[in-house]
């Protein structure tokens, strides 16, 4: 299997925007059930009819991949992942904000080689492969060029459903009130990197994300020209820690502002 083929690119980029054309959006704004998770917020109705969706079309399409989706978990076994999220952002979609988006990565051995992002309700498609740059609607995008914190649009996202973790994680945000020339939160992680991608936010700052929130904006960023790191050096895939997503100016000055080290930030 080649996944640099345009034919294969194609294929799953119609599948993703059925996803979000054909379902999410036949259910945003209108009355949903609330399947509630032990400690890890809801899903509805459209996140277990996407995510179904997916699993079996990508299937189809590379039947030797295993997933990673955020609402069945793993399975399978083999050196590709295909990595779900069926809806990022679904508080953002229960509760009628139009900002959401359907994610899925292509990995092979825990590396994203293929990313894509959807946002149907603007019809904006976010993608990228490994060596031939990130693109929106077909046309290339990089990260933004501001160069001083000052300058940047920060956006962060807390993944933490824990009222203490919560209260910790917003509390050191504070830290950055002042520093940046205003804070985001938004609300969908895997939203914030294609934005990031595309120089309408300048640096992402996540804690408590999941690999499937991630891996598709991570190779959207890093092909667009930025940085994704996580605090302590480690695998995107198995860190709970924080991630920053920027462009390479930005985070040189975010390394002497945090001690990744000592992650005193959370």
């Amino acid at each position: 299997m080649n996944y640099k083929d345009p034919v294969f690119i194609q294929k799953i980029e119609e599948i993703v925007r059925s996803a979000g054309d054909d379902i999410l959006m036949r259910h945003f704004g209108k009355p949903m059930t609330l399947h509630y998770k032990d400690g890890a917020g809801y899903a509805t109705d459209a996140d277990l009819d996407s995510e179904k969706y997916l699993i079996k079309s990508l299937g189809k399409l590379f039947p030797q991949a295993s997933f990673c989706a955020e609402e069945s978990g793993d399975s399978g076994s083999g050196e590709y992942q295909w990595v779900i999220d069926p809806i990022d952002g679904t508080t953002n979609f229960a509760n009628g904000i139009p900002y959401f988006c359907v994610s899925i990565a292509l990995a092979h051995n825990d590396k994203p080689v293929l990313g894509m992002i959807y946002s149907p309700v603007l019809g904006e498609f976010f993608h990228a492969v490994e060596g031939c740059g990130s693109f929106l609607n077909k046309k290339p995008i990089r990260v933004g060029n501001k160069k001083e914190l000052k300058e940047a649009v920060l956006a962060s996202v807390v993944g933490e459903y824990k009222k203490e973790a919560r209260q910790e994680a917003l509390h050191s945000m504070l830290d950055l009130v002042g520093k940046v020339s205003s804070i985001r939160r938004m609300g969908a992680l895997a939203l914030d990197l294609a934005y990031c991608a595309c120089g309408r936010l300048d640096v992402i700052i996540s804690k408590g994300f999941k690999w499937w929130d991630i891996a598709a904006g991570v190779i959207i960023v890093e092909e667009a020209g930025g940085q994704v790191k996580c605090s302590d050096g480690g695998s995107l895939k198995n860190t709970n820690l924080f991630c920053i997503a920027a462009n390479v100016d930005l985070q040189k000055k975010l390394k002497s502002f945090f001690d990744f080290e000592k992650n005193d930030l959370w």
